[in-house]
């Protein structure tokens, strides 16, 4: 967006002698960008060195496009664009929607989860995977066998899960608690279990 912001504002202005009125509208969008600019500066977890490249980007570029004063309105081109575009999305997600499974005969489960996800063992002894990526990007599987001794579905076991582990502002192994919801019904493996959705501020920045 703000590559396409920064072109248009160049390209408007060098050639704004023979553009329509309605091309220096525009440059109303400035006070917008520099106001997103100020949020993204001082929030956490914003890009916004992405951000000011791609602006510089963009008015870098507008110093070399050139409008087209005559506009083609054959349906060929812009249908070939579109096909372009869709094959490369399609290509793109293929890449990253491939899975493996992982078989823990221990515990008897067996989880799909991305290719590329890396494994390790925490600081606990559980078994977990993640993304490998820092603050709000990351995100983490991680399993781990608790000894009930009681029949049922999970759900008390879960409450006393949430209730001992996961105490609303508390310190655990994996950051402080912020937020828990749950348990409601979930399966695993094709097995019946008991999800909690659980918010943790860690050393790098939020957790989910």
């Amino acid at each position: 967006m703000y590559a396409c912001v920064g072109a248009l504002l160049v390209l408007g202005r060098r050639h704004r002698a023979k553009l329509p009125a309605r091309w220096m509208s525009s440059e109303a969008a400035v006070p917008t960008v520099l106001v997103f600019l100020w949020m993204g500066w001082t929030s956490v977890g914003v890009d916004n060195a992405g951000h000011l490249g791609g602006l510089l980007a963009g008015l870098l570029a507008g110093v070399f496009l050139e409008p087209r004063w005559h506009p083609d309105t054959g349906w060929l081109r812009p249908v070939g664009m579109v096909a372009a575009a869709v094959v490369v999305t399609g290509g793109v997600v293929a890449e990253r929607s491939v899975w493996r499974t992982e078989r823990d005969d221990g515990f008897g489960l067996s989880v799909a989860l991305p290719r590329d996800w890396r494994g390790d063992v925490d600081g606990q002894g559980r078994r977990a995977f993640s993304n490998g990526l820092p603050g709000r990007g990351r995100a983490t599987f991680s399993a781990e066998a608790i000894e009930a001794g009681e029949p049922g579905d999970g759900s008390v076991q879960a409450r006393q899960f949430q209730q001992e582990v996961l105490v609303q502002g508390a310190p655990s192994p994996e950051g402080r608690t912020l937020k828990v919801t749950g348990p409601v019904a979930a399966r695993v493996g094709g097995r019946s279990a008991q999800r909690l959705h659980a918010e943790l501020e860690g050393p790098g920045g939020p957790l989910i």
